[in-house]
């Protein structure tokens, strides 16, 4: 086995290199112009690898930060630090300001609980840390017209814009159940909480308002809503089994998309919006539903090649020429306009679950060990 990762800490001017060379590691630590070498033999593999990661978290945990451009398919071109802790939230954003990350705050003090985000450029370079108005942001995401993002913390509704840095309540989750989501489309965004759907344009002009309820079923709440990206659909779930579409320009109901699925906790336009996927709660494989037809598609080939099948979390890039899907700590990685399957790897720095996104061409991964990546894909 070969493998080598290089890091830097600029502030302590200091560097980092690790490598295994079969059953040896050999790594380099201290000041750029005089480090010092050492090495270590293991009797196996599998201990010099974890070993190689031992020691790497222990430099991440220190401020050094991996940055790799030649990085090649699978391999971390970003790795760096963002907090120790687990909270279940891992959010971030890609931005014309750089990525903003979530961070773990402290939950010490019942009164006085807060959270943070990190703002970085692609080479793990701190621009900002943000401390945010409510803890726990379960979701992050831009709007470029606005330059602002649009934020759902601990289920109430905020903006932030970033040239003001100026944070905006714009809906309060007050004794509503924990049923909310955030959307962004090409010329309109969506919010619910409080039991209520909001559609506006990039101007803040309401174009669509209406109320849900959501039932608790053995526990669990179905609930799931997004935005068409150029067709004006909002499709909202709240049943197990359905998926309802609003047309926003006539305000209408359009139909009622029935399935054998039961809680959709993700779902997604593609494919010109003709096509809307699906992700089940408790780790189903995907659907895909024709949205004209009515009719679930079968891509047997965008199935993971292996006995278990369930899906943890996906994402498309931009010109949804790939689909990646995450097991745990691996990751799938189709060609989604061939319906082909490219290669899996490993993320690293992972305990059990992982949020991925694409950030332009990479894949986005911020784990729940406190890590931000970027691999190539």
């Amino acid at each position: 086995m070969n493998k080598k990762h290089a890091f830097t800490n600029k502030e302590l001017n200091k560097i980092f290199n690790i490598e295994i060379l079969g059953l040896r590691v050999i790594y380099e630590s201290g000041k750029i112009d005089k480090p010092r070498v050492y090495e270590k033999d293991f009797k196996t593999e599998e201990d010099a690898l974890k070993f190689f990661y031992k020691k790497e978290w222990e430099m991440l945990k220190k401020g050094f930060v991996l940055s790799n451009e030649d990085a090649k398919f699978g391999e971390p071109k970003l790795h760096y630090f963002t907090s120790s802790g687990y909270s279940g939230c891992l959010s971030f954003s890609n931005t014309t300001e750089g990525l903003f990350v979530y961070q773990q705050g402290s939950y010490e003090d019942p009164n006085n609980q807060y959270d943070f985000i990190v703002n970085i450029d692609e080479l793990g370079n701190l621009k900002h840390k943000i401390k945010l108005p409510d803890v726990l942001p379960w979701d992050i995401q831009f709007n470029s017209t606005n330059k602002s993002l649009l934020l759902k913390l601990d289920h109430h509704i905020y903006t932030y814009n970033l040239e003001s840095k100026h944070f905006k309540k714009i809906a309060d989750r007050e004794n509503g159940m924990w049923a909310s989501f955030i959307s962004i489309a090409n010329n309109s965004y969506s919010y619910g909480t409080n039991e209520k759907l909001v559609v506006k344009d990039f101007k803040d002009n309401i174009l669509f308002e209406q109320d849900y309820e959501v039932e608790i079923i053995k526990g669990s709440i179905a609930f799931c809503a997004a935005l068409s990206k150029t067709s004006n659909i909002l499709a909202v779930h709240t049943k197990h089994g359905e998926i309802e579409l609003y047309d926003i320009t006539t305000k209408k109901h359009l139909k009622t998309i029935k399935g054998d699925f039961k809680s959709i906790d993700k779902m997604m336009f593609a494919e010109l919006d003709k096509t809307l996927i699906l992700k089940q709660e408790y780790h189903q494989p995907l659907l895909y539903i024709d949205i004209e037809k009515n009719e679930q598609l079968d891509y047997p080939a965008l199935d993971v090649q292996a006995y278990f099948k369930g899906v943890v979390n996906f994402c498309l890039n931009k010109e949804e020429s790939k689909l990646v899907l995450s097991q745990g700590n691996t990751v799938h990685v189709y060609d989604f306009l061939n319906k082909t399957f490219i290669d899996s790897f490993k993320i690293e720095h992972s305990v059990k679950s992982a949020s991925i996104q694409f950030i332009n061409e990479d894949l986005g991964v911020r784990t729940d060990y406190g890590c931000f990546s970027l691999y190539k894909v």
